[in-house]
C-alpha cells in the first residue's frame, strides 16, 4: 500500500506496483508545478497530467 496526497495505491504486483509509486510521484509534482490542489484542478486537465506521468512512468 502506498499513499500520497493525492492518491492511495493498494495491490498490484511488485512490478505494477512500483511503476504506479511512479506515476503518482510524477502526478504529484506535476501538479504542484500548476500551484493547483488535486480538488481545484478541472477533471480534464488532472487527467491530461496522470496521462503524462503515466508515460513518463513507463505505463
Amino acid at each position: 500500500m502506498t499513499r500520497t496526497a493525492e492518491m492511495l495505491l493498494v495491490g498490484g504486483s511488485a512490478e505494477t506496483h512500483e511503476r504506479m509509486q511512479e506515476t503518482a510521484v510524477r502526478f504529484g509534482e506535476a501538479l504542484a508545478r500548476t500551484g493547483k490542489r488535486l480538488e481545484d484542478t478541472p477533471v480534464r486537465e488532472a487527467v491530461e497530467l496522470l496521462r503524462e506521468a503515466a508515460e513518463k512512468a513507463g505505463g
